[in-house]
């Protein structure tokens, strides 16, 4: 039996006991814990009772604590938290409502539309970005910023204003931004403009070529589809647009049916919060649902190699998935998980840095979209050790592909996943984006399906998933500030060998 049984078992046996009253009683100690600022992770486990969109008193705020001295988990002291399911509502405008409840001492609300770098084209390139600028310069940020935290962001695939404030405070905040909503302000787009032209140049070197690790990795895999597009755009581009460009652009993509907003923490009555937030964006369009482009097939592989003299190079490997679709998903995450994952005994953080010293900082992450994704392995690196941390990336790599990992390893993947999950749970910033702008095209898995999914996890499983991602038709490989012809030369060795 591996770890993932053991825990789930353990889990399971709390949520069926039937013993309500003790988990509530266990619960009030833990809110009051998580308000005082203790995370409920140090001394024990929290378990948070999952629900469908029916939520009574009862059951809305139920954390058991089952460490140790319980007995009730295994012997390791980790069980799986509960992420609680949200309430969702669709209001006559289309708008998608979600709340889920989190007894954190802060509440946190997204506001998400289906747009970004996606959905533009050559001439529209970062009118996403620029839209979101001028929606955060509202004569209201100031009163929303003062209210909390107060942010926006703009991805691929959605544009972002998010908000974590005082509980209490979150009825006005929500207004706020209806407010904002109803009627944008883009008088000053030509001071924003100088703003984001800021921003873009620092992507790009002295003499003008893009050096963005990230944005020279998308282009690659995507090429000349907007996907492959820098998320801000370009200086030329932005300079191009008017106020005409940008009302238009709201008016194509700021539509309530293409929306969805997210509140979580504290909130125990979601009917309040949906109709809260109905009345405060009352009389804005219903708009359309926005569909983005099917993503181009995989191009590689491709080796870009940017030349430059700094003294730490930016060395990128990365695969094209299949996103959100992928089968494998979970697998994938528990590869990154056995590569990086932030641990020290990892296997990438081991070879290249205590035992070999070829990097210090690295880092595995999984970029999901709504029908694509990529899997990635960045790292800095000294200019004389590239084409060795290649070198060793490519040995991890196979290893995995090729030989499975002990359970013992995958174990402690599984440990990661866990400890992440509970982290993500002590914070409604986390939750309402899980239910926000990352469950705009699709709904993130529930626990139950991830823990039923961990249960089938096996070693041979993470070589299956291993084989399908690392193929050279999906590969590509970036360098930045490569000191020259000796060291490129190395690297496009070393890239065929990937190939092979």
């Amino acid at each position: 039996m591996g770890l993932a049984d053991a825990l789930v078992g353990g889990v399971d046996q709390v949520l069926a006991g039937g013993a309500v009253s003790d988990l509530q009683q266990m619960s009030v100690a833990a809110e009051s814990a998580s308000r005082n600022g203790i995370p409920a992770g140090l001394a024990s486990v929290g378990v948070a009772r999952e629900t469908g969109l029916a939520r009574d008193s009862g059951s809305r705020g139920a954390v058991a604590l089952i460490g140790g001295a319980a007995g009730l988990v295994s012997r390791r002291g980790l069980a799986f938290a509960r992420r609680p399911a949200p309430n969702v509502t669709v209001l006559p405008s289309g708008l998608e409502v979600a709340t889920v409840y989190a007894p954190t001492g802060t509440a946190a609300l997204t506001l998400s539309i289906r747009a970004g770098s996606r959905f533009e084209d050559a001439g529209t390139s970062g009118l996403s970005h620029m839209v979101e600028h001028m929606l955060f310069r509202h004569r209201h940020t100031a009163a929303l910023d003062q209210g909390g935290l107060y942010a926006g962001a703009t991805g691929r695939e959605d544009v972002t204003l998010s908000l974590a404030c005082q509980p209490q405070d979150l009825p006005e905040l929500v207004r706020l931004l209806g407010k904002v909503w109803r009627a944008p302000d883009f008088a000053g787009l030509a001071r924003e403009r100088s703003v984001v032209e800021h921003e873009i140049r620092e992507d790009y070197d002295g003499s003008g070529r893009l050096v963005d690790p990230f944005d020279l990795l998308s282009a690659r895999h995507f090429k000349d589809h907007p996907l492959g597009q820098p998320i801000a755009g370009t200086v030329i581009g932005v300079r191009r647009f008017k106020v005409a460009d940008v009302s238009r652009w709201f008016s194509s993509y700021g539509g309530m049916a293409n929306a969805r907003i997210s509140v979580a923490g504290p909130v125990d009555d979601h009917d309040k919060i949906a109709a809260l937030v109905g009345a405060s964006f009352f009389g804005c369009s219903p708009g359309a649902r926005r569909v983005p482009l099917p993503a181009p097939p995989p191009s590689g592989p491709v080796l870009q190699i940017v030349p430059g003299s700094e003294p730490l190079c930016d060395l990128l490997v990365s695969f094209r998935t299949d996103g959100m679709l992928d089968p494998d998903r979970l697998a994938l995450q528990q590869l990154a998980m056995l590569l990086d994952g932030g641990a020290i005994t990892s296997r990438l953080r081991r070879r290249l840095g205590s035992e070999k010293g070829l990097a210090y900082s690295m880092e595995t992450g999984i970029e999901e979209l709504s029908d694509c994704g990529t899997f990635t392995l960045a790292a800095k690196v000294r200019p004389a050790t590239l084409p060795a941390a290649l070198r060793e990336v490519r040995a991890q790599l196979e290893g995995l592909r090729d030989v499975a990992p002990s359970q013992e390893e995958l174990d402690g993947a599984i440990r990661r996943t866990a400890f992440d999950r509970l982290r993500g749970y002590d914070s409604a910033q986390i939750l309402a984006a899980e239910h926000g702008p990352d469950s705009l095209y699709r709904q993130r898995p529930t626990t139950d399906e991830v823990v039923a999914g961990l249960r089938e996890m096996t070693p041979n499983a993470i070589v299956e998933a291993a084989r399908k991602l690392f193929k050279p038709s999906g590969l590509v490989i970036v360098a930045t500030q490569v000191p020259g012809a000796r060291i490129g030369a190395q690297l496009e060795q070393e890239a065929r060998a990937f190939a092979r």
